[in-house]
Order: structure tokens, then C-alpha cells, then sequence
């Protein structure tokens, strides 16, 4: 295939939204390749978290030497308060909340959001789920960004190292006022949530239903709204 873009998600509900705008097929190597638009791309999954995000990026990066450009999508806690469910966002920069290190984003990518309605600003990257709307405003404060994630700081590092032009585009699905219903934090093994154990403790706690329904709605409904995000930005990045 032609010079492609890659997208990376931690799951993958992160790019069901744009498998569904575009045209992909399963490769050997465990990604889907395809178009996006009129354009190239490769759609992976890298599981939760920094490390994750940095390893996949660093492997796909290997797989796809030529790539045009490295794009980390999925969901986002906002860390301001005009940000909705389902609103884009984009990095112009990441910083991890831990070290304070700073990634810029390439300025083609950056450019490319303004082809869709988006809020441009810095992210922070976060080691684990931020559960508590308290500390969603402590992380605001300190970091100055937007909205937060656990895989664009990863993601960032990869790219810089290889010097491929980077960006997170992503969509919200909480608020900064918003608690989550359960902390996954709890149920995290290798990159991915164990079901069994988050089921069981819903079923011993079923107050947290309704508001686990309300997320998971929300969720599901930002990662169809970043599909249409990118869709609408394919052939500008």
C-alpha cells in the first residue's frame, strides 16, 4: 500500500468509529489495512496505559517505516469545564503529569483539525484511571491542559524517538464534574479490563448500575463521534 497513517486505540471500541467510515481487512501482522477517507491507513489496538502505547507505537512504527503520520485516538476525561460527552479535542502538545516532559504535536496533523469542530490544546498523560473529579481538577491545575488519557504520552515518546510526526485526537467521555462509576484501575490485567471480575462487582453492587449504563452510553457514543472526526480530517493530515 501507499505511505499510510496509523491509528492506534487502547481498545477496540477506540476505532470501531473509524473502521466503520472506512474500508479495512484484517492483516497477518494483527492490524487492519485500509482506507480512511480517500487516504492510506492502519487501524491497531495497543491495550491500556504508557507502556502499552509506547511499545505498540514502536512495533508499528517498525511494521510501517514509511507512515506519513502516528495519530493516537480514543476516549478522554475532560480537565475543563465547556468540554461535553462526545466532543473533539486535539493535542497540540502532551505533557506527562509525572515527569512534566513535553511532546509537541507535528503541525501538519495540528492543522488538520480544524477541518472538524475541535477544541486544540495540551493533554496530560496519566499512569492510571482518573476516577474522581477532584483529581481531574488537580491535574488541570498543575498541567495547565485540556483533557486527559493514559496512551497519548506513550504514543508521543515512540514517535519523537523515530521522528514521525505525532498527534492525539480524541473524544470526551466524562467531565471534569464527573466521578466514575467504578474504579477500573481495580479490575486492569496486561492492558486490558478483566470482565469477569468487573461483572462480579457490579452484580455485589448494583447501585453503580445506572451510572455505569450512563458511561458506557456516553463512551459509545463519543468513539462513533471521533470517527466522524477523522473521517471529516482524511486528506489533510
Amino acid at each position: 500500500m501507499s505511505v499510510p497513517i496509523i491509528f492506534a486505540g487502547a481498545f477496540p471500541m477506540e476505532i470501531n468509529g473509524i473502521k466503520k467510515h472506512g474500508r479495512f481487512r484484517r492483516a497477518e501482522n494483527g492490524c487492519f489495512e485500509g482506507e480512511a477517507g480517500v487516504s492510506p491507513a492502519i487501524l491497531a489496538v495497543s491495550g491500556m496505559g504508557d507502556e502499552n502505547a509506547y511499545r505498540t507505537a514502536k512495533r508499528l512504527i517498525g511494521l510501517y517505516p514509511d507512515a506519513s503520520a502516528y495519530v493516537s485516538v480514543g476516549l478522554s476525561a475532560a480537565l475543563t469545564p465547556e468540554l461535553a460527552p462526545g466532543d473533539i479535542v486535539g493535542a497540540a502538545e502532551v505533557v506527562e503529569a509525572s515527569s512534566g516532559n513535553v511532546y509537541p504535536s507535528a503541525p501538519g496533523p495540528v492543522a488538520a483539525l480544524s477541518k472538524v469542530k475541535c477544541r486544540v490544546g495540551r493533554f496530560a498523560a496519566v499512569s492510571k484511571t482518573i476516577i474522581t473529579s477532584d483529581k481531574k481538577k488537580e491535574i488541570a491545575d498543575a498541567t495547565g491542559a485540556i483533557a486527559l488519557d493514559m496512551e497519548s504520552g506513550g504514543a508521543a515518546r515512540a514517535c519523537t524517538e523515530a521522528g514521525i510526526p505525532f498527534i492525539s485526537i480524541r473524544a470526551i467521555s466524562d467531565t471534569l464534574d464527573e466521578d466514575l462509576p467504578v474504579d477500573f484501575n481495580l479490575f486492569m490485567r496486561g492492558g486490558k479490563i478483566d470482565m469477569t471480575r468487573l461483572i462480579l462487582h457490579i452484580v455485589a453492587h448494583p447501585a453503580k448500575i445506572p451510572p455505569l449504563m450512563r458511561f458506557g452510553g456516553n463512551s459509545r457514543m463519543a468513539c462513533e463521534k471521533l470517527g466522524e472526526a477523522v473521517e471529516s480530517m482524511m486528506g489533510a493530515i
